[in-house]
């Protein structure tokens, strides 16, 4: 399912592809509509572009899981090679992953130390994934506040000790958040 954010900057994308020639909203509408062969959507969500020289350009791609797979890469590139106008010439490419681990404590209210609390965490920490871009850096106010929010009134305190601080995410690079430790029961405690 899209979210109301990202179908609406698709609405408006959708203008850019009446141009003859392409443009970055153009590009992106079309990478993140594209299909595979039997006309199933290939599930990439985020793209970044890397321009080169003279009409060259890389569409860096990725789902909210992370990098995708070639079959999705391949999609792609096809869905965009039908559409381009002639004088471009774009090389489609999965974005690597850098693996960010987020470890520390969570303190609750007595008893809430519960399964469900714990998958609301690993839920906001997927959203937050989610909602990063190809090359967005890793904010840890982002992740203290995405962890708070799911457990508004819940939280008495969160302590982060990985990452400890931002993290820089590279050009072509997409973060995948490794929250399992700070899901994990034994680093919860009430109070």
């Amino acid at each position: 399912e899209e979210s109301d954010a990202r179908l609406r900057q698709r609405c408006v994308d959708k203008w850019a592809t009446l141009s003859p020639s392409w443009t970055d909203p153009a590009v992106r509408y079309w990478t993140l509509s594209s299909t595979t062969l039997d006309g199933s959507p290939t599930g990439v969500t985020r793209m970044g572009i890397v321009y080169g020289p003279c009409g060259t350009y890389t569409v860096v791609v990725a789902s909210d899981a992370g990098g995708v797979s070639g079959d999705i890469v391949a999609a792609v590139q096809s869905y965009l090679d039908a559409r381009k106008p002639i004088t471009d010439e774009p090389t489609v490419v999965s974005a690597t992953e850098t693996v960010v681990a987020v470890q520390g404590t969570v303190r609750v209210k007595v008893g809430q130390n519960t399964l469900a609390n714990r998958s609301k965490v690993i839920a906001a920490i997927a959203a937050l994934q989610a909602s990063l871009g190809i090359g967005d850096d890793v904010d840890l106010g982002a992740l203290y506040t995405a962890i708070r929010g799911a457990l508004a009134g819940v939280v008495i305190d969160v302590d982060i000790t990985t990452p400890a601080g931002d993290t820089a995410i590279g050009a072509t690079a997409v973060a995948v958040l490794n929250a399992s430790n700070i899901a994990d029961a034994a680093n919860w405690s009430e109070g």
